[in-house]
């Protein structure tokens, strides 16, 4: 009887201990659900927004020192997606992340299309430098026939790598395939008979020393300790308000959060005088400011 009694009570202990584990578990995942989006903490409402670079934090930095300043009881996290740039949308898309702000207009255009996110732009925030790069060259002018050429892998920063072959005298192309940019089949003239070769954007700062030249965004070239204008070997005139202003960045939100109060706020608060200020110190001109202020 004795003994029965034991072992009820080792089988009524491994019960309320497995309860106890079930409960913190299930308490664990409320308190994780929703990580990355849009949550109140102490009367602030804390709000999330998709990133593809950590240099992209000074700026996000000054944003929350404008709301704060401003009383706006809002503050901005960041998640970074490094080498992800569309998992950045796909996260807006499915409600993980409050908003996102990364992309150019034509990237933004092509993931909608392709992917068939409900996802809009409710602002400009700059322009990314996209300069030609060389290991083994110091001018354009310098690099031989058939030099391998290294762009990026999707096709609105491929279409942007091609128009810079273009301005560089390397190429002629046209836009005959129809695209908002060029594309390899939009290729008319390559008297240099350059092998473009398109990989990863995030990868083209450590394969420089495989290939002649290569081209990507800004934010991957710091990200590997290079200075976007003294690394290049050719930088064209960017044109803000003309040719280029397809190639801005932008904030990105769910369609059904155009008129979000607090994206509104948080939009206001990165297209101020400040963030201009910090765009312009940290970023040297790599990051040109796209808004009025």
């Amino acid at each position: 009887m004795g003994q029965q009694h034991a072992n009820a009570k080792r089988k009524n202990g491994s019960r309320i201990a497995l309860i106890i584990v079930v409960v913190v578990v299930v308490a664990a995942l409320v308190a994780g659900w929703g990580l990355f989006s849009s949550k109140k903490d102490d009367n602030v409402t804390v709000v999330t927004a998709g990133i593809v670079s950590e240099a992209d934090t000074a700026i996000w930095d000054t944003v929350n020192q404008v709301l704060a300043k401003e009383g706006k009881n809002i503050k901005v996290k960041t998640k970074t997606f490094q080498g992800g740039s569309g998992q950045a949308n796909q996260a807006v898309d499915n409600g993980d992340l409050d908003f996102n702000a990364f992309q150019n207009k034509n990237f933004l255009k092509t993931q909608i299309a392709s992917q068939g996110y409900k996802l809009a732009a409710i602002g400009d925030i700059y322009i990314s430098k996209y300069n030609v790069y060389s290991k083994k060259y110091n001018s354009v002018n310098d690099l031989p026939d058939g030099a391998k050429i290294a762009i990026p892998n999707n096709p609105a920063n491929a279409g942007r790598a091609y128009d810079v072959l273009a301005r560089a005298g390397l190429i002629t192309v046209s836009t005959k395939s129809g695209e908002l940019y060029p594309t390899k089949d939009d290729v008319t003239g390559n008297p240099k008979h350059l092998d473009i070769e398109e990989v990863d954007p995030n990868e083209i700062p450590n394969l420089l020393e495989d290939y002649d030249a290569g081209i990507t965004n800004a934010y991957a070239i710091i990200d590997h300790g290079m200075d976007p204008d003294e690394d290049s070997i050719y930088a064209p005139k960017l044109e803000i308000t003309g040719r280029d202003s397809q190639w801005v960045n932008v904030f990105v939100v769910r369609q059904s959060d155009k008129n979000n109060k607090i994206y509104q706020e948080v939009l206001k608060a990165y297209q101020s005088k400040e963030v201009a200020q910090t765009i312009r110190n940290r970023f040297k001109g790599a990051y040109v400011v796209a808004f009025n202020y």
